[in-house]
């Protein structure tokens, strides 16, 4: 059996290699979730300092939503649009948003969207009707800001933490498939590139943190099939001939 030769980074078993890959995935998850949390407080708290000089209160009771004057809500960086004639192009939205129809409330993301009725709205914050000024969104970031944020918070880490996940290990089985198909590298076998994939793939949950901070989001599916081949190389290129002893 050939010489494997002397990788450049020595890697753990495969399956502590995996592990490690997933515990940092999850760790860059839970850093993007905190910092978007802490956007959205500022969020809140930005708003009701200045909503009143800006816009007109929103109503919402009787299960639709009104605006009491001619100064309607606009956001052009999202996350929140108000389009009560519903004249919003909902296809144009690429990032995760909430757009306030006149009877529903729709969260709209990557092309799909789920609605609420501002009845449900309403029985689930246990109240006959909603005004939101300054003042009605100081009083919701005082009472129930903080629970709310950390329930999507917990709910979107959770989901990020799987998503990813299962991400990361499709890339490092597709990496170790790549390899394998090459004749010089069969002998290693699969535990072998597979370890030597995963350790190389540390490097792509803090790439995605950095591209999430920056609004730079990349495409999963994409990144499926894209990153296999690059690791791929990364991975073939970490090694270097073993000095033969005279």
């Amino acid at each position: 059996m050939p010489e494997p030769g002397t990788p450049l980074l020595r890697a753990p078993p495969w399956r502590l290699a995996i592990l490690r890959l997933a515990l940092l995935s999850a760790a860059c998850v839970l850093v993007l979730t905190a910092v978007r949390l802490h956007q959205a407080w500022m969020f809140l708290t930005e708003a009701s300092l200045v909503y009143d000089l800006r816009f007109d209160p929103i109503v919402v009771e009787k299960g639709e939503l009104r605006i009491e004057g001619p100064r309607v809500p606009s956001l052009p960086a999202g996350p929140i649009y108000v389009d009560p004639e519903e004249k919003l192009d909902l296809t144009k939205l690429s990032d995760p948003a909430l757009v306030l129809h006149k009877k529903e409330v729709l969260q709209v993301q990557g092309g799909a969207h789920q609605s609420w009725s501002y009845d449900e709205l309403l029985k689930g914050l246990e109240v006959d009707s909603l005004r939101l000024d300054s003042r009605g969104i100081a009083t919701f970031q005082a009472s129930y800001g903080a629970d709310f944020l950390l329930g999507i918070g917990v709910g979107a880490a959770f989901v990020g933490v799987s998503l990813q996940a299962a991400l990361l290990t499709g890339i490092v089985a597709f990496t170790a498939l790549l390899v394998l198909r090459l004749a010089p590298f069969r002998a290693l076998g699969w535990s072998f590139w597979a370890r030597r994939a995963a350790t190389t793939a540390l490097v792509l949950p803090p790439l995605w943190l950095a591209f999430d901070l920056a609004g730079l989001g990349t495409n999963p599916c994409l990144d499926l099939f894209v990153y296999p081949w690059l690791l791929s190389t990364l991975v073939i290129f970490q090694f270097r001939p073993r000095p033969r002893e005279e």
